[in-house]
């Protein structure tokens, strides 16, 4: 039977496991957390998913903070749109920080 050592085999088919990685750190005291998202649990291509993981991290990382400081990546279409700055505002508006 003829055979092409150029054919597909097996392993064209396998892949490694793809994942996300977000890390949020708080810089006083040095501690950070980092979620890892499987490729199946995408976050979607608007902020909603970002901005969740964030207050969550604002949430297990706060010991009564009131000041933040946010520092963003350069990924323009997540962190600088209007619902990302809306949720910063209701932050300080609700006293979460100031």
């Amino acid at each position: 039977m003829p055979h092409s050592d150029q054919q597909i085999g097996k392993v064209y088919y396998l892949s490694a496991r793809k994942v996300h990685l977000f890390g949020i750190q708080d810089e006083a005291v040095r501690e950070q957390i980092n979620y890892v998202l499987d490729e199946n649990e995408l976050l979607g291509k608007g902020p909603n998913g970002t901005l969740s993981l964030v207050f969550d991290g604002i949430k297990q990382l706060n010991r009564g903070e009131k000041h933040l400081k946010v520092t963003c990546d350069n990924a323009g279409g997540r962190n600088k749109n209007n619902t990302t700055l809306w949720f910063y505002l209701y932050l300080g508006y609700y006293e979460i920080i100031e």
